[in-house]
């Protein structure tokens, strides 16, 4: 019983007298991409490697309340519609300019943007 008892206390020993090495931190969830859509599909991985390479108009902070992204205001009109004014300056990767037409586009592309309802919502 006793050679037993000095197996755990071994063991810590030797691995508090290995020397420490670097090693990678890989910090994900497991998942496949399946789009950067930001209007496709929103489960976990998509939206994660999407805000890598594109910024959103409005952030959630931690109490997921919405901080300025690229609009730096907003207002709600009526119950469908919303009023955002955009950050001055932002430009796209080749230096064009980022407008509202830009926000008008990318929410058309989504089907519930063009007038039908989303799902889940009569």
């Amino acid at each position: 019983m006793r050679h037993r008892a000095r197996w755990p206390g071994l063991a810590l020993a030797g691995l508090l007298a290995m020397p420490a090495k670097a090693a990678d931190l890989i910090i994900a969830v497991g998942g496949a991409f399946t789009s950067m859509d930001p209007h496709f599909f929103g489960l976990s991985p998509n939206p994660a490697l999407t805000w890598h390479v594109l910024d959103r108009l409005v952030h959630p902070d931690l109490d997921q309340r919405p901080q300025p992204g690229l609009a730096t205001g907003w207002r709600a009109i009526d119950d469908r519609s919303w009023e955002f004014r955009l950050r001055e300056g932002v430009r796209f990767q080749n230096g064009t300019l980022f407008t509202a037409d830009d926000v008008v586009f990318t929410f058309a592309r989504n089907p519930a943007g063009r007038g039908r309802r989303s799902p889940g919502r009569g």
